[in-house]
């Protein structure tokens, strides 16, 4: 597709469409959970040294690593029941950055792995990685799903419509595609659909076109084909090697960035997994493909990226490429502030801090902004359990017991995946804000109590890996003992899984707690939960 395009095909005046410059994870972490209809993800591929000779690569791989988690973490919150999230990355990460998918999504939840080959050919001698790979995630079981096609060429229709009958040449297609979606694996005339597999069409539709004559039945008992005229379509279905779309730019889409991709690539990525008027996420944005792309097919957009550079330039194009003047179209913010009071779109996800600041804007009526950490009595925390977080109500009369009880398992589970907090005093299925009384003697006993859950914790870890905070609850008439317990642990790299003093190991896989027995889920810890460390 031409990048160039046409104010037709742009999207007109609305606020939804946002320009951020800010770090990729201080904007996820602010958009509002279930919004988003499709993510991209291009994120740096390997960690800066920045001349320091000295530098560990492999910790440095390592951080790079868990800095991208809580990105990705952050990014499937936001979207919708039915969002995807695409990936891109190249052979070199692709081993690390699929693990962190799988942890993150779910294996049930992964869809494809797309090829995109280079077009240059490598230098004589040197091993060529050959392609880009594009890893396709959804958020749930039910998503959108607008299958990918391309134009044929006149060799290609010669060569595959050599069937015919009355209405003309034809060939036979599939009536299935290799991913997995629960609604549409229904058993069809007692043809049972093999595992991973989906029908193109509700049973309601394949009855129609049976009846219209254009489903073959095939004589060995295989899965039906439909016909395909060539009079009717000049397009082909893809598989997941997109040998047509060379990541090569063209002259008219260069704009000087180092990763900068073809609007093509990305055009084709939103149609096949959103709708127009869907909201399209890139907090990587660079020079600003995927915003063009967005617009071209008339989804809002957000994106963002930290360097001034890569705003100006994505500004540039998308006045040049599609018509879109800030104001008008769009919104820049320059510290991403704007994320504060901004649409409904955007939720206030603030940093984590403690306490209340006045507004800055001069209005003595308006309201507080209220930041994470400061909590509030029966209200809603701004932010929701996921892989690192987890909330607890205690409503046992004896809190302390309840707390050191249960803070040795949980400290466990998070120290055998990427690190994490518990909160106590937040009520999980609603996120409102319920406190545990503790007076100075009960803090007391908790912080001496905690200290020995985490000492018989093997192999050892040490005590500056942990921290313990009692956040004050603020609200009408709230004693002054009323606060939130929470217990922040770091990742620690290991070899071998970590045990509580019962010899007991836990995870949390998909926000839940989970035990963990025998040597083959000793071995799953190992190699899913911490980072490669070959990389």
């Amino acid at each position: 597709m031409s990048s160039g395009n046409t104010n037709a095909a742009c999207l007109g005046k609305s606020r939804a469409n946002l320009l951020v410059s800010s770090a990729a994870l201080r904007l996820v972490e602010r958009i509002e959970t279930g919004s988003v209809g499709l993510c991209y993800i291009d994120p740096p591929l390997f960690p800066e040294i920045d001349g320091d000779i000295a530098a560990d690569p492999f910790q440095l791989m390592r951080e790079h690593l868990q800095a991208l988690s809580k990105v990705l973490l952050q990014a499937k919150r936001s979207l919708s029941e039915s969002g995807n999230m695409f990936v891109h990355s190249v052979p070199e990460m692709n081993g690390s950055i699929r693990l962190l998918l799988d942890q993150i999504f779910g294996r049930d939840n992964f869809r494809q792995e797309i090829i995109l080959p280079r077009s240059a050919r490598p230098r004589t001698g040197v091993i060529a990685s050959g392609h880009d790979t594009i890893f396709h995630f959804s958020r749930g079981q039910e998503f959108v799903f607008n299958p990918p096609s391309r134009s044929l060429t006149e060799a290609e229709i010669n060569r595959f419509f050599v069937n015919g009958d009355e209405l003309g040449p034809y060939r036979k297609a599939s009536l299935v595609i290799s991913i997995p979606r629960p609604s549409m694996g229904f058993q069809w005339r007692g043809y049972p659909l093999p595992e991973g597999k989906s029908w193109k069409y509700t049973k309601e539709k394949l009855e129609m076109l049976l009846e219209d004559g254009r489903i073959e039945i095939p004589s060995d008992g295989s899965i039906p084909t439909i016909k395909q005229y060539a009079s009717e379509s000049s397009e082909i279905e893809l598989d997941t090697v997109w040998a047509d779309m060379p990541l090569k730019l063209s002259r008219e889409e260069m704009a000087a960035f180092p990763t900068q991709k073809p609007v093509g690539l990305l055009t084709r990525l939103i149609k096949m997994g959103s709708h127009e008027g869907d909201l399209v996420l890139d907090p990587f944005c660079g020079s600003g493909t995927a915003l063009i792309a967005a617009s071209q097919c008339k989804r809002r957009w957000i994106g963002g990226d930290i360097l001034p550079e890569a705003i100006n330039l994505a500004k540039l194009r998308l006045g040049n490429e599609c018509h879109l003047d800030e104001g008008d179209h769009f919104t820049i913010s320059a510290d991403g502030s704007i994320l504060d009071d901004y649409d409904p779109l955007i939720a206030k996800y603030p940093k984590i801090v403690t306490g209340f600041e006045e507004s800055t804007d001069g209005d003595e009526d308006a309201p507080l902004i209220q930041k994470r950490g400061a909590f509030v009595l029966n209200q809603c925390v701004l932010f929701e359990e996921d892989l690192n977080i987890e909330f607890k109500e205690v409503a046992s009369k004896n809190p302390v017991r309840t707390i050191v009880d249960t803070v040795e398992d949980y400290i466990v589970a998070f120290l055998n995946g990427q690190g994490g907090q518990i909160l106590w005093g937040i009520r999980d299925k609603d996120r409102a804000v319920v406190g545990v009384s503790l007076d100075y003697q009960a803090r007391d006993e908790i912080r001496k109590g905690v200290a020995a859950k985490v000492h018989g914790i093997q192999p050892a870890i040490d005590p500056s890996r942990y921290t313990l905070e009692f956040h004050p609850v603020s609200g009408i008439e709230v004693s002054s003992e009323l606060c939130v317990v929470g217990v922040s642990i770091d990742h620690v790299p290991s070899a071998d899984p970590f045990y509580n003093h019962s010899g007991e190991a836990f995870v949390r896989i998909n926000g839940v707690k989970q035990k963990l027995n025998g040597t083959k889920l000793t071995a799953w810890i190992k190699t899913r939960l911490l980072p490669p460390l070959s990389v």
